[in-house]
């Protein structure tokens, strides 16, 4: 076996590997965003009202409010986490993916720019998404925007977005060089 069909066996070899890693954690996300998500949502804390009458009802009412806020502000930050895990899966599903597909080429120039394209769409979105839904849950279940809410951006996230891009760009001219290549040969 010569040096380039050693290369090919390696780079199978590693992506298939990766593929299945990368799939069994994106099942992982998913199943776990999903499950955080419907217990954030299905919970009962914060939508219960208090029936008792007390002669103390401002004191009451003070202590209802801050528990109220500590309850929206769990809430908000639960199904903060459960989005982006949501996310994370889905991102994690589409780089699964293009390691199936390397692993089964050989190489990595194969054509994976839409991959690319919607892993960096995905990422850059995951820098608001998860707040702004995590935020709407919290709004739906307490019933206004007064409690818990907190919208944030993550620049971070849509500055790898851009690097995915590129990347994608880079992989893309890559193929095309490989593609010139075999046609050479």
């Amino acid at each position: 076996m010569n040096k380039r069909e050693e290369l090919i066996q390696s780079i199978k070899k590693t992506a298939h590997t990766s593929f299945v890693l990368s799939i069994i954690a994106a099942v992982l996300m998913l199943a776990g965003g999903l499950g955080l998500l419907a217990y954030t949502v299905a919970s009962k804390t914060g939508t219960e009202q208090s029936s008792s009458a007390s002669a103390d009802e401002e004191e009451t009412d003070d202590t209802e409010d801050e528990d109220r806020a500590k309850s929206a502000g769990k809430t908000t930050e639960r199904a903060t986490t459960a989005v982006g895990m949501i996310m994370n899966g889905a991102i994690m599903m589409v780089v699964g993916l293009m390691l199936k597909r390397i692993s089964e080429s050989g190489t990595p120039f194969v054509p994976l720019a839409k991959s690319f394209n919607i892993s960096a769409a995905l990422l850059a979105a995951e820098s608001t998404v998860p707040s702004w839904l995590g935020s709407l849950v919290t709004i739906v279940k307490f019933g206004s925007a007064e409690q818990g809410v907190q919208m944030t951006v993550n620049l971070q996230f849509v500055f790898f977005g851009l690097i995915l891009f590129l990347l994608g760009r880079i992989f893309s001219y890559g193929t095309l060089l490989q593609q010139e290549a075999d046609d050479t040969v």
